[in-house]
């Protein structure tokens, strides 16, 4: 990805959460606590696609078993 295609917005978050996107970007080998943030997205989604699938497979194993 390049810097290029990347879109500028604006972000509210509690000062809590800035602080530990702060103490933790770095351990994280990220460049900027936007690289940070942008990772932590693409993460939440793909926890998000995985559950979707398990609800969809459980019951399918569930009445195959």
């Amino acid at each position: 990805m390049s810097f290029e295609n990347k879109v500028k917005f604006a972000l509210w978050a509690y000062p809590e959460t800035l602080k530990n996107v702060e103490v933790h970007y770095k351990n994280d080998n990220c460049r900027s606590q936007s690289e940070f943030i942008e990772k932590a997205i693409k993460f939440y989604i793909g926890y998000l696609n995985e559950e979707d699938n398990i609800n969809y497979l459980s019951p399918m194993i569930t009445e195959t078993v």
